[in-house]
């Protein structure tokens, strides 16, 4: 697996760019967010992988979802967790640092849906490599996406 340090220190160097990111982006979230309204179900467990500072953790904690944060940044993270916690909602986020491309760390549960947010989704990684996609696709419930 290639070493991506770099990118983990390009995010822990600078999280309010990225955390600003989606306000100078609007139109990205506001379509991200419709989707997730149209396809996420009530009361759902979420993998949300990718969730840097929180702009969707925060408002998908406020409709009672139960969530898995998995950021590569440990200054993105804090930030989702700094926000979860003063909203209140902390205790319905669990929060991982790791790479998206080696969940293994997390517990064998089962999700209703899978968030990829960030730059892996666009990353051509070889779905060979590693167990990357069928591991992933292991991972929702029956039904889930």
């Amino acid at each position: 697996m290639d070493d991506i340090s770099d990118i983990a220190f390009y995010y822990d160097t600078d999280p309010a760019s990225e955390e600003d990111r989606l306000a100078r982006h609007q139109l990205e979230f506001d379509l991200t967010w419709r989707l997730i309204e149209r396809f996420v179900p009530e009361g759902a467990t979420i993998l949300e992988i990718g969730c840097a500072a929180g702009a969707y953790t925060l408002p998908l904690a406020r409709r009672g979802h139960r969530i898995v944060a998995v950021d590569l940044s440990s200054q993105l993270l804090a930030r989702c967790r700094d926000r979860l916690v003063s909203a209140g909602l902390a205790q319905q986020v669990r929060f991982v640092l790791a790479d998206a491309r080696d969940l293994d760390s997390l517990e064998q549960t089962l999700y209703d849906v899978v968030l990829l947010m960030g730059p892996s989704t666009i990353s051509s990684f070889d779905p060979t490599e590693n167990g990357h996609w069928p591991r992933r696709s292991s991972i929702c419930v029956q039904g889930g996406s």
